[in-house]
């Protein structure tokens, strides 16, 4: 499976992102600590939140995608709690989560909820429920989450 950057196939945009991201899933499930298929769902991400704009030209963390986004990523973020809860230690899923996090905090509006005291709480929800496994992608993933969102806000 290739993301068609142009999408010439005549297949809904939204649709075709959605197929690839459940080709990523699988690909994930068969090696679970997949990168690629990682970075190929970050792909997907990218396509679908910039999909008014050139990828050539646009970057993940530039803040001018479709704010019509934000239910897509609140679902991709749902779908990330529920694999790292069986994946403990897929790093390349936290990576993506922290993605995830940080287009959802530059998208949300001042009246939502806290993100990272929200990620925090989870992290510790998890520690304490499974003590040492996977222990380390998870404070490498609270740290790097950390660092994001502190040299954002400089």
């Amino acid at each position: 499976s290739v993301l068609i950057i142009n999408n010439k196939v005549g297949q809904p945009l939204d649709d075709f992102v959605l197929q690839e991201m459940r080709f990523c899933e699988r690909i994930a499930l068969l090696s679970q600590q997949n990168y690629y298929a990682w970075k190929h769902r970050l792909l997907c991400l990218t396509r679908r939140i910039h999909s008014n704009t050139d990828l050539k030209t646009s970057s993940l963390h530039c803040v001018s995608y479709d704010p019509s986004c934000l239910p897509f990523l609140l679902a991709e973020l749902e779908k990330s709690t529920q694999w790292i809860q069986l994946h403990l230690s897929d790093s390349s899923a936290y990576h993506y989560r922290r993605i995830l996090l940080f287009l959802i905090e530059e998208s949300a509006s001042e009246d939502n909820c806290d993100w990272l005291a929200k990620e925090e709480e989870f992290m510790s929800e998890l520690d304490s429920r499974y003590k040492n496994v996977g222990a380390q992608s998870r404070q490498v993933h609270l740290f790097a989450l950390k660092n994001m969102i502190n040299a954002f806000n400089r």
